[in-house]
């Protein structure tokens, strides 16, 4: 190990993972054929009575010998190995330098998830102690790099370790998402100093009228001017400003959508904090998910690291909001459900949300329907599916939630700005 800490002084690697890997020795390609030659001679010139055949496999029988005089650990020592990545958080197209760090002559070999795409990964010598690639992040969510393989060879390449020496070393990938320039604000706030202009007078910087000047005003609110056309004190009064609660409810029923709602997820969720509000997530489908109300920058971590544990899980049974603690959706949070319209229990889920007293917005997820085979049938089936989408839509609408469409990331930008 003294040479990999001269090796992490030199390059200052902060969070590297370090490993000796204990990897039994055996005998390699070119080993075993030297074996089976020197020993197949010797069996021949037994066998026949010709001593010409023990000098052609003497050269083998030496080779093997001399290898296999030492023990285990004299022929191939142990492997020091270790790994760097610049980052375990990043976003999507982002790329990563990996450094590997192995004893001089040794190859190794790293793997990596499906959503990673690497510049190298198979079998390379490391003449100099250190190895260096790049991976490119593809896809969001939860992704590993790594684990690192290794292999070393005594020199006369008889004898070999080969193994796992570092784990893999897991990269949380975010999704890109748009900057929300308006956002839907909530109809009621809580009494903390927020962004959200109320109807109440209190302090802020929204102008709401002008009276009179009462006990236990400030001198600072004084309206001069209208106070000397009154001949009386008169005060400016202003709006009050308050924070709201905002809850994500994610549709987890169906794959074709779970990128998307991701991706609008996180930035809703990085607007909303932006603006001083709390923002909580719920993910109903084949397994539930939710994660209370936080604020500020670690309550938008905390909320990304829940939005990419997200999965898809197949659920035939019972889905409903008794499954949620109520808790979990305050009374006077505003609810964005996210969903494609393609699982009625989901439907039925966000209208009861309304039935409560929520004040609920759709924005259904326009997953690209796939084309009818060719057939009356097949068209009519296509038909009878668009006319029962229309239908939920209109129930939906029915109790007074608005549906916004949204085929992309852009037109959640524009769909939101105009219900604003």
């Amino acid at each position: 190990m003294t040479s990999w800490l001269r090796f992490s002084s030199r390059y200052r690697l902060l969070s590297p993972c370090v490993s000796r890997a204990v990897v039994p020795v055996r005998l390699t390609v070119k080993g075993m054929t030297c074996m089976v030659l020197g020993l197949l001679g010797v069996i021949a010139a037994m066998v026949t009575g010709r001593a010409e055949l023990v000098v052609l496999a003497a050269p083998f029988v030496a080779l093997t010998g001399i290898a296999s005089a030492r023990s285990g650990e004299q022929r191939v020592g142990p492997i020091d190995a270790a790994m760097h990545v610049d980052a375990v958080r990043a976003a999507e197209g982002d790329q990563l330098a990996i450094k590997v760090f192995a004893a001089a002559g040794t190859a190794v070999r790293l793997d990596a998830s499906a959503g990673v795409e690497l510049e190298a990964s198979a079998w390379t010598m490391a003449p100099t102690g250190l190895w260096q690639t790049t991976a490119t992040l593809r896809r969001w969510g939860i992704q590993t790099i790594g684990p690192v393989f290794a292999r070393a060879t005594d020199r006369f390449a008889m004898f070999a370790r080969e193994g796992c020496v570092v784990e893999a070393t897991e990269v949380r990938v975010l999704p890109h998402d748009p900057q929300l320039e308006r956002l839907v604000r909530a109809r009621r706030t809580r009494a903390a100093f927020g962004n959200v202009v109320t109807a109440g007078f209190g302090s802020g910087i929204e102008f709401a009228e002008v009276r009179a000047m009462a006990h236990g005003d400030s001198w600072r609110a004084v309206n001069w001017r209208a106070s000397a056309r009154r001949e009386a004190p008169m005060v400016n009064v202003r709006h009050a400003e308050r924070a709201a609660d905002v809850i994500l409810f994610i549709d987890t029923f169906s794959p074709e959508s779970l990128t998307l709602a991701v991706r609008a997820a996180g930035s809703l969720a990085r607007a909303y904090l932006a603006v001083r509000d709390r923002v909580g997530l719920v993910g109903l489908g084949g397994t539930i998910n939710w994660h209370g109300l936080a604020g500020g920058r670690n309550g938008l971590e905390s909320i990304l690291d829940e939005l990419l544990r997200l999965r898809v899980f197949p659920a035939d049974g019972e889905r409903d909001l008794r499954m949620i603690p109520r808790s979990v959706v305050p009374a006077h949070a505003l609810v964005i459900a996210l969903s494609p319209f393609v699982d009625e229990r989901m439907v039925e889920a966000i209208a009861a949300l309304r039935r409560r007293g929520h004040d609920v917005i759709a924005i259904e997820l326009l997953v690209p329907t796939p084309a009818p085979k060719t057939g009356e049938l097949n068209a009519l089936a296509a038909r009878f599916w668009e006319i029962e989408r229309e239908h939920r839509r209109r129930c939906l609408r029915n109790v007074g939630i608005p549906v916004i469409a949204c085929a992309n990331t852009d037109d959640l930008v524009a769909g939101l700005g105009a219900l604003v």
